[in-house]
């Protein structure tokens, strides 16, 4: 899995669901509060919460996770949906 998910404890689906309004690098937090998930056609979408109710949750960020978050924050500026996480 990715950093995030091993460090952070989170689904794959939250976080490639990351925005860059989901991270507070300056008092090193991250809200967790939606989820990738796909549609009845296998097209995958943005869910408008989490899985569960309890997995809506603020995580603090370890410290040295904080350069791969300023990295990527770096890409989100540019995606359509400033996302975290993204690909060509």
């Amino acid at each position: 899995g990715t950093i995030d998910q091993m460090y952070l404890g989170l689904r794959i689906g939250e976080a490639l669901a990351l925005r860059s309004t989901d991270i507070n690098l300056q008092k090193n937090l991250v809200s967790v509060n939606k989820t990738l998930t796909t549609d009845k056609n296998k097209k995958v979408i943005m869910g408008n919460t989490t899985k569960t109710y309890a997995g809506k949750r603020t995580l603090p960020i370890p410290d040295f996770l904080v350069p791969i978050f300023e990295e990527q924050l770096k890409y989100a500026n540019g995606d359509l949906h400033n996302l975290i996480f993204t690909t060509n």
